[in-house]
């Protein structure tokens, strides 16, 4: 009873930082901007409903049940959907048919959910309500990250450089053709010939949130941003959380190792980025002057990408980019899209060595083994990277 009532003033308490959060965020947004970002958190937050049925049975032992995997999987799900049926000319790429397929999904989720609580909670009913009082506070958590990513990027919000004029208009083309592949913007009378999967699944989340790509644009980006943050927190906390279980009646004050290592992991996969920089920046320059050196070099962050190949020259050069300097530099392109798909394929090989622990391993392979949500769904997200990187039309 002591507990429960905790969970209470825990949850009143977070739903009152949800009302700070949005009056902050309405008066540092602006008030038409920030109804906007709040639909396109609402479609996220549905998309959550969609995808944690699936989530909640493969990440049992994960402490958060994969919460925010859940999200990926509930946009995916009805986007894929959607995208083959546009794709055989079935269906219309519109507002309206998203919003339908979505919506259908969504219901789906929710008898799912309604069937599964009725049918335990006279069983667990405790456990299951401390379960969605973590959730709840992990939302809350995600909304706070969200609001403040989107007021940065609110300073830099122009796809003018680089390849954001590209990323921008296959979005644009996408949100108003009848059917996939859409026309391409550079050349009149064909289809867009290049790998816009990443694009159409940003457009179709605007679709969905009835939001414009202009907007659409810049809050994928935020999304994908803060995904990945959570998703790789998710992964560094349940790895050590698994290990240092084991040892908690031995060392005491365990439980904050896990967090940290989380932290550690979700700030050195988004904020964090190569060697580059320490070396070329401070370290190269210092050894220079100190040996009176001479060198033509000037550093430059992008070359942080760069430096394979060409630093010093070489045929072999190689492409080498990390996430913070994608997040700063702004791009929606395919290797930012497809961050977010494969942190959850990271996290569904973890959940599977979790799962099949080494005393449950079997010495002879069957082919029936192959065919589990595991591997059937890794075989999915596989898919969905290879149509991120290679498919156009």
């Amino acid at each position: 009873m002591e507990k429960d009532m905790k969970n209470v003033i825990f949850n009143l308490l977070f739903f009152d930082l949800i009302i700070v959060v949005l009056c902050f965020g309405n008066r540092l947004i602006g008030h038409d901007d920030m109804i906007i970002v709040i639909r396109w958190y609402i479609m996220l937050v549905l998309s959550t409903f969609i995808g944690y049925p699936i989530t909640s049975r493969i990440f049992k032992k994960f402490n958060d049940k994969g919460y925010v995997f859940a999200k990926i999987l509930g946009f995916l799900i009805p986007g894929i959907i959607v995208y083959f049926l546009s794709n055989l000319h079935i269906l219309k790429f519109s507002i309206l048919n998203c919003v339908l397929i979505f919506l259908l999904c969504l219901i789906l989720s929710f008898i799912y959910l309604g069937y599964n609580y009725f049918k335990t909670v006279k069983e667990d009913r405790k456990i299951i309500h401390e379960d969605i009082s973590k959730l709840f506070r992990i939302e809350v958590i995600f909304l706070i990250f969200m609001v403040a990513f989107t007021y940065v990027k609110a300073f830099n919000p122009a796809a003018a450089d680089v390849e954001k004029f590209m990323d921008y208009g296959f979005m644009k083309s996408l949100s108003i053709t009848d059917y996939l592949p859409a026309n391409d913007m550079w050349l009149s009378g064909y289809t867009i010939n290049y790998y816009y999967f990443g694009h159409y699944i940003a457009t179709f989340m605007s679709n969905v949130a009835m939001v414009s790509v202009d907007y659409g644009y810049n809050l994928m980006l935020v999304t994908l941003f803060v995904i990945t943050l959570f998703s790789c927190y998710s992964i560094g906390n349940n790895l050590l959380h698994v290990y240092f279980l084991k040892v908690k009646e031995k060392k005491k004050g365990w439980r904050v190792i896990p967090v940290l290592g989380g932290i550690i992991a979700a700030l050195s996969n988004t904020f964090a980025g190569n060697g580059h920089f320490l070396l070329y920046r401070y370290i190269m320059p210092f050894i220079n002057k100190t040996f009176n050196l001479k060198s033509n070099y000037i550093y430059y962050y992008p070359d942080s990408t760069r430096y394979i190949g060409e630093n010093p020259p070489t045929p072999d050069k190689t492409i080498h980019e990390f996430p913070s300097y994608s997040f700063f530099v702004g791009d929606l392109h395919a290797h930012l899209s497809d961050l977010i798909y494969v942190v959850f394929a990271i996290g569904l090989l973890l959940a599977y060595i979790l799962k099949y622990t080494k005393d449950k391993v079997k010495k002879n392979f069957e082919v029936r083994d192959a065919f589990n949500v595991y591997t059937i769904i890794l075989g999915f997200l596989i898919g969905i990277m290879k149509t991120l990187k290679v498919y156009g039309k």
